[in-house]
């Protein structure tokens, strides 16, 4: 049964800057020796891992950004694969923007994903569980988009892709939330379930999604759940509304900022759960994002609802 310290203990071993710059030795050695704590700790479960080397001579990302001499890994996981079986994909990241610990970015979901590896039974399951934690989502989406963009090494027949469930930042609980511009319209009717005393409050879990993804998202809803679970449906998908809305609200923006947006570009099902990251959190990227801004009552919440998800 997981536990709070339990949660404590695996991010005390993974918290720190850690990314492949080349101007931050520090932080380049503590990604090897992170990178190095997951795989042992993934095949300590039986997992069988792979290491998916993410490399580029240069790489300019969907923002128009280029990034020369990438060179890192995807940490890909299964068990007890079955090939006559669809296949629900849990991902997080384990990369930091330099100088920032990444207690909830993205500490939060990474300790969730070692859970699920350590407590997942296969045969509770309809469906394969794969684990994956991307490299280079701090600069980009690179290793995401280097998985979708080559998914078909792993599954031939992509309708066997049951769905992406991305894990974000999901530790970080306040009584203030703020909103992106023009939600407050765009969303009406989801925000006004969230309010409390007139007020929204930065208690809830928040699950993004598209048209494509709305049965992944019906298993979120479909859960008897104590946690509070707000649910953002991005219109990218819907013919013509969906362009238009982007350019009235350029904030819609936001929802395209983590590792499902490459499966969502390649029409596969996704979704994002997050804790709104900097639209509540104020030590988002910043050196005070650490171990005790969380709140890991919450986080043991968003393990029993995911676990749930996945064996419904």
């Amino acid at each position: 049964m997981l536990t709070v310290e339990e949660l404590k203990d695996n991010l005390s071993q993974i918290i720190g800057p850690k990314h492949r710059h080349p101007f931050d030795e520090k932080a380049k050695s503590h990604m090897e020796i992170v990178e190095s704590i997951l795989v042992e700790y993934f095949k300590s479960f039986d997992w069988n891992v792979e290491l998916q080397n993410v490399k580029f001579d240069e790489f300019t990302t969907k923002w128009g950004v280029t990034h020369k001499n990438l060179d890192g890994n995807n940490i890909i996981c299964t068990k007890h694969f079955d090939n006559s079986k669809e296949t629900m994909i849990i991902a997080a990241h384990h990369d930091t923007v330099p100088l920032s610990p990444g207690a909830d970015d993205n500490g939060s979901g990474l300790i969730l994903l070692m859970a699920i590896a350590k407590y997942y039974e296969v045969t509770k399951s309809e469906y394969n569980i794969m684990l994956i934690s991307f490299d280079f989502e701090e600069i980009g989406l690179v290793g995401s988009e280097f998985f979708a963009a080559n998914i078909r090494n792993y599954f031939p027949d992509t309708s066997k892709i049951k769905g992406v469930i991305v894990l974000e930042t999901l530790g970080y609980y306040s009584q203030k939330q703020f909103l992106p511009k023009g939600f407050d319209v765009l969303y009406r009717k989801e925000i006004s379930k969230l309010k409390q005393d007139k007020i929204i409050k930065g208690d809830f879990l928040t699950v993004i999604y598209n048209g494509r993804s709305k049965h992944i998202m019906s298993k979120f809803k479909n859960i008897n759940a104590d946690l509070k679970i707000g649910y953002i449906r991005d219109p990218i998908d819907k013919p013509i509304i969906g362009k238009l809305l982007n350019k009235i609200i350029p904030s819609l923006k936001n929802l395209l900022r983590s590792d499902h947006t490459p499966f969502w570009l390649r029409d596969l099902p996704a979704v994002m759960l997050t804790d709104t990251a900097n639209f509540r959190n104020p030590n988002y990227h910043q050196p005070s994002d650490l171990e005790d801004t969380l709140d890991y009552d919450k986080l043991l919440d968003i393990y029993e609802i995911i676990i749930n998800v996945i064996y419904s």
